[in-house]
Protein backbone atom coordinates (compact mmCIF):
# COMPACT_ATOMS: atom_id res chain seq x y z
CA UNK A 1 0.00 0.00 0.00
CA UNK A 2 2.78 2.42 0.96
CA UNK A 3 4.71 1.61 -2.24
CA UNK A 4 1.63 2.33 -4.37
CA UNK A 5 1.15 5.66 -2.59
CA UNK A 6 4.76 6.66 -3.25
CA UNK A 7 4.41 5.68 -6.93
CA UNK A 8 1.25 7.75 -7.30
CA UNK A 9 2.91 10.75 -5.63
CA UNK A 10 5.90 10.51 -7.98
CA UNK A 11 3.60 10.13 -11.01
CA UNK A 12 1.65 13.23 -9.98
CA UNK A 13 4.86 15.22 -9.59
CA UNK A 14 6.15 14.20 -13.02
CA UNK A 15 2.74 14.82 -14.59
CA UNK A 16 2.45 18.30 -13.07
CA UNK A 17 5.95 19.41 -14.07
CA UNK A 18 5.68 18.06 -17.61
CA UNK A 19 2.23 19.54 -18.11
CA UNK A 20 3.45 22.98 -17.01
CA UNK A 21 6.44 22.73 -19.36
CA UNK A 22 4.23 21.75 -22.31
CA UNK A 23 1.60 24.44 -21.73
CA UNK A 24 4.24 27.13 -21.25
CA UNK A 25 5.99 26.14 -24.49
CA UNK A 26 9.19 25.16 -22.67
CA UNK A 27 8.77 21.77 -24.31
CA UNK A 28 7.95 22.45 -27.93
CA UNK A 29 5.40 20.60 -30.10
CA UNK A 30 6.92 17.48 -31.59
CA UNK A 31 9.71 17.23 -29.01
CA UNK A 32 10.55 13.64 -28.03
CA UNK A 33 9.98 12.63 -24.41
CA UNK A 34 12.25 9.65 -23.86
CA UNK A 35 11.49 7.55 -20.81
CA UNK A 36 15.10 7.52 -19.67
CA UNK A 37 15.48 11.28 -20.12
CA UNK A 38 12.33 11.98 -18.10
CA UNK A 39 13.41 9.50 -15.41
CA UNK A 40 16.80 11.16 -15.08
CA UNK A 41 15.42 14.69 -15.01
CA UNK A 42 12.86 14.00 -12.30
CA UNK A 43 14.74 11.27 -10.47
CA UNK A 44 11.70 9.02 -10.82
CA UNK A 45 11.14 5.39 -11.71
CA UNK A 46 9.88 4.09 -15.02
CA UNK A 47 6.43 3.25 -13.64
CA UNK A 48 5.48 6.76 -12.43
CA UNK A 49 6.99 8.28 -15.57
CA UNK A 50 4.86 6.08 -17.81
CA UNK A 51 1.77 6.82 -15.71
CA UNK A 52 2.39 10.56 -16.05
CA UNK A 53 2.98 10.34 -19.81
CA UNK A 54 -0.10 8.20 -20.37
CA UNK A 55 -2.16 10.70 -18.40
CA UNK A 56 -0.90 13.48 -20.65
CA UNK A 57 -1.73 11.31 -23.67
CA UNK A 58 -5.33 11.10 -22.43
CA UNK A 59 -5.42 14.91 -22.26
CA UNK A 60 -4.11 15.28 -25.80
CA UNK A 61 -0.88 17.01 -24.74
CA UNK A 62 1.38 14.04 -25.51
CA UNK A 63 1.25 11.45 -28.28
CA UNK A 64 2.44 7.85 -28.18
CA UNK A 65 3.37 5.81 -31.25
CA UNK A 66 4.71 2.30 -31.58
CA UNK A 67 8.49 2.24 -32.01
CA UNK A 68 8.64 6.05 -31.64
CA UNK A 69 7.75 6.45 -28.00
CA UNK A 70 6.27 9.59 -26.47
CA UNK A 71 6.38 13.12 -27.90
CA UNK A 72 4.80 16.48 -27.16
CA UNK A 73 1.61 16.63 -29.22
CA UNK A 74 1.93 18.56 -32.46
CA UNK A 75 -0.68 20.03 -34.79
CA UNK A 76 -0.89 20.28 -38.56
CA UNK A 77 -1.41 23.64 -40.26
CA UNK A 78 -5.13 22.98 -40.70
CA UNK A 79 -5.45 21.95 -37.04
CA UNK A 80 -3.66 25.10 -35.91
CA UNK A 81 -5.99 27.27 -37.98
CA UNK A 82 -9.00 25.38 -36.61
CA UNK A 83 -7.76 25.86 -33.04
CA UNK A 84 -7.29 29.61 -33.42
CA UNK A 85 -10.59 29.94 -35.26
CA UNK A 86 -12.38 28.26 -32.35
CA UNK A 87 -10.58 30.52 -29.89
CA UNK A 88 -11.47 33.63 -31.88
CA UNK A 89 -15.18 32.80 -32.09
CA UNK A 90 -15.36 31.81 -28.44
CA UNK A 91 -13.46 34.91 -27.28
CA UNK A 92 -15.81 37.12 -29.28
CA UNK A 93 -18.90 35.55 -27.72
CA UNK A 94 -17.62 35.72 -24.14
CA UNK A 95 -16.26 39.23 -24.56
CA UNK A 96 -19.67 40.50 -25.65
CA UNK A 97 -21.25 38.76 -22.67
CA UNK A 98 -18.69 40.27 -20.30
CA UNK A 99 -19.09 43.80 -21.65
CA UNK A 100 -22.86 43.53 -21.35
CA UNK A 101 -22.95 41.96 -17.89
CA UNK A 102 -19.71 42.90 -16.14
CA UNK A 103 -19.85 45.38 -13.28
CA UNK A 104 -17.34 47.79 -11.76
CA UNK A 105 -15.48 44.89 -10.11
CA UNK A 106 -14.96 43.38 -13.56
CA UNK A 107 -13.60 46.66 -14.89
CA UNK A 108 -11.17 46.83 -11.98
CA UNK A 109 -10.03 43.26 -12.56
CA UNK A 110 -9.37 43.98 -16.25
CA UNK A 111 -7.34 47.11 -15.49
CA UNK A 112 -5.26 45.38 -12.80
CA UNK A 113 -4.58 42.36 -15.03
CA UNK A 114 -3.51 44.64 -17.89
CA UNK A 115 -1.21 46.64 -15.59
CA UNK A 116 0.49 43.47 -14.35
CA UNK A 117 0.88 42.24 -17.92
CA UNK A 118 2.63 45.44 -19.02
CA UNK A 119 5.07 45.18 -16.10
CA UNK A 120 6.15 41.64 -17.01
CA UNK A 121 8.92 41.18 -19.60
CA UNK A 122 8.33 38.73 -22.45
CA UNK A 123 11.79 37.19 -22.19
CA UNK A 124 13.89 36.14 -19.21
CA UNK A 125 17.06 36.98 -21.15
CA UNK A 126 18.23 40.24 -22.68
CA UNK A 127 20.66 38.50 -25.04
CA UNK A 128 18.30 35.98 -26.65
CA UNK A 129 14.59 35.28 -26.57
CA UNK A 130 13.54 32.88 -23.82
CA UNK A 131 9.85 32.96 -23.02
CA UNK A 132 9.21 34.24 -19.52
CA UNK A 133 6.79 31.82 -17.77
CA UNK A 134 5.48 34.74 -15.72
CA UNK A 135 4.53 36.58 -18.91
CA UNK A 136 2.62 33.56 -20.21
CA UNK A 137 0.77 33.38 -16.90
CA UNK A 138 0.01 37.13 -16.89
CA UNK A 139 -1.22 36.96 -20.47
CA UNK A 140 -3.64 34.18 -19.57
CA UNK A 141 -4.75 36.14 -16.49
CA UNK A 142 -5.43 39.14 -18.71
CA UNK A 143 -7.67 37.22 -21.10
CA UNK A 144 -9.46 35.50 -18.22
CA UNK A 145 -10.10 38.90 -16.64
CA UNK A 146 -11.58 40.20 -19.90
CA UNK A 147 -14.09 37.37 -20.22
CA UNK A 148 -14.75 36.86 -16.50
CA UNK A 149 -17.61 39.33 -16.64
CA UNK A 150 -19.66 36.83 -18.65
CA UNK A 151 -20.85 35.37 -15.34
CA UNK A 152 -20.29 31.67 -16.09
CA UNK A 153 -17.44 29.70 -14.56
CA UNK A 154 -18.06 26.85 -16.99
CA UNK A 155 -17.68 29.08 -20.04
CA UNK A 156 -14.52 30.66 -18.62
CA UNK A 157 -13.01 27.25 -17.80
CA UNK A 158 -13.45 26.09 -21.39
CA UNK A 159 -11.94 29.33 -22.67
CA UNK A 160 -8.92 28.78 -20.43
CA UNK A 161 -8.43 25.34 -21.98
CA UNK A 162 -8.44 26.87 -25.47
CA UNK A 163 -5.98 29.57 -24.47
CA UNK A 164 -3.65 27.08 -22.79
CA UNK A 165 -3.59 24.98 -25.94
CA UNK A 166 -2.79 28.07 -28.02
CA UNK A 167 -0.13 29.19 -25.55
CA UNK A 168 1.89 26.07 -26.33
CA UNK A 169 2.84 27.94 -29.50
CA UNK A 170 3.26 31.34 -27.80
CA UNK A 171 7.06 31.33 -27.91
CA UNK A 172 6.89 31.06 -31.71
CA UNK A 173 4.78 34.22 -31.85
CA UNK A 174 6.74 36.34 -29.40
CA UNK A 175 10.11 35.42 -30.86
CA UNK A 176 9.08 36.99 -34.16
CA UNK A 177 7.47 40.03 -32.54
CA UNK A 178 9.93 40.67 -29.72
CA UNK A 179 11.16 43.87 -31.39
CA UNK A 180 7.69 45.32 -31.87
CA UNK A 181 5.05 46.67 -29.52
CA UNK A 182 2.13 45.55 -31.69
CA UNK A 183 0.61 43.07 -29.18
CA UNK A 184 1.03 45.55 -26.34
CA UNK A 185 -0.68 48.39 -28.21
CA UNK A 186 -3.55 46.13 -29.21
CA UNK A 187 -3.99 44.95 -25.64
CA UNK A 188 -4.29 48.57 -24.55
CA UNK A 189 -6.87 49.27 -27.24
CA UNK A 190 -8.75 46.15 -26.17
CA UNK A 191 -8.92 47.35 -22.58
CA UNK A 192 -10.09 50.81 -23.64
CA UNK A 193 -12.86 49.35 -25.79
CA UNK A 194 -14.00 46.96 -23.06
CA UNK A 195 -14.13 49.63 -20.37
CA UNK A 196 -15.97 51.95 -22.77
CA UNK A 197 -18.51 49.13 -23.29
CA UNK A 198 -17.86 49.20 -27.02
CA UNK A 199 -18.46 45.50 -27.74
CA UNK A 200 -18.16 45.80 -31.52
CA UNK A 201 -14.78 47.51 -31.25
CA UNK A 202 -13.51 45.07 -28.64
CA UNK A 203 -14.54 42.05 -30.70
CA UNK A 204 -12.93 43.56 -33.79
CA UNK A 205 -9.63 44.03 -31.93
CA UNK A 206 -9.52 40.57 -30.37
CA UNK A 207 -10.44 38.99 -33.72
CA UNK A 208 -7.62 40.78 -35.55
CA UNK A 209 -5.19 39.95 -32.75
CA UNK A 210 -6.07 36.25 -32.80
CA UNK A 211 -5.94 36.08 -36.60
CA UNK A 212 -2.49 37.63 -36.63
CA UNK A 213 -1.35 35.23 -33.92
CA UNK A 214 -2.62 32.32 -35.99
CA UNK A 215 -0.83 33.52 -39.13
CA UNK A 216 2.44 33.95 -37.23
CA UNK A 217 2.19 30.56 -35.55
CA UNK A 218 1.46 28.77 -38.82
CA UNK A 219 4.37 30.54 -40.53
CA UNK A 220 6.81 29.77 -37.72
CA UNK A 221 5.54 26.22 -37.42
CA UNK A 222 6.05 25.64 -41.13
CA UNK A 223 9.60 26.99 -40.98
CA UNK A 224 10.44 24.58 -38.16
CA UNK A 225 8.93 21.69 -40.11
CA UNK A 226 10.85 22.58 -43.24
CA UNK A 227 7.75 23.93 -44.92
CA UNK A 228 5.66 20.78 -44.63
CA UNK A 229 2.24 21.08 -43.08
CA UNK A 230 1.46 17.51 -42.10
CA UNK A 231 3.69 16.07 -39.34
CA UNK A 232 1.99 12.69 -39.58
CA UNK A 233 2.67 12.32 -43.27
CA UNK A 234 6.45 12.68 -43.21
CA UNK A 235 9.39 10.80 -41.79
CA UNK A 236 10.15 11.28 -38.07
CA UNK A 237 11.87 14.56 -37.41
CA UNK A 238 14.25 15.46 -34.64
CA UNK A 239 13.06 18.29 -32.45
CA UNK A 240 15.29 18.74 -29.48
CA UNK A 241 13.85 22.04 -28.29
CA UNK A 242 14.84 22.87 -24.74
CA UNK A 243 16.06 20.36 -22.23
CA UNK A 244 13.54 18.69 -20.02
CA UNK A 245 12.73 20.99 -17.08
CA UNK A 246 14.33 20.28 -13.77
Amino acid sequence: MQKNKITQTAATMVYTRLREAILSGELIPGQKLGIDAVRERFDAGATPVREALNRLVSEGLVTSRDLRGFSVADLTESELLELYSARTKYDAFLLREAIENGGSDWEERVIVAYYRLTKTPWSISDREFKLNPDFAARLLDFYVALISGCGSRWLVDFAVRLHQECNRFLSMVLKSKIETNEPESMHRSLVDAAIARDADRAVQIITVLNERLAQTVVKRHASIDGGESSPAAKAPRRRTGTRLPK
